[in-house]
């Protein structure tokens, strides 16, 4: 006895979806790996601002032209990535 259900073309798309989105979030890492993976750099953000604020120029340039090249990778990373 073979049952044979009919599903509409939207409730079987949005049942692949639903499959698809729940596979990639069991691909993503945990807290826990997200944080041994990426190191805490809360402290960074004082370090800079400490430096910015003190007057020395070249040391502002430096940053900035650091911050930049950044995120100028971080833009061509991602428009280079493949989704």
């Amino acid at each position: 006895m073979s049952e044979r259900a009919e599903v509409s073309f939207d409730a079987a798309l949005m049942m692949a979806l639903r499959a698809d989105a729940q596979k990639e979030l069991d691909e993503l890492p945990s807290p826990a790996q997200l944080k041994e993976r990426y190191p805490d750099t809360s402290r960074w953000d004082a370090r800079l601002q400490a430096a910015l604020h003190k007057r020395r120029p070249v040391l502002k340039r430096v940053l900035v032209a650091a911050l930049t090249l950044v995120i100028l990778t971080l833009g061509a990373l991602a428009v280079s990535a493949d989704f």
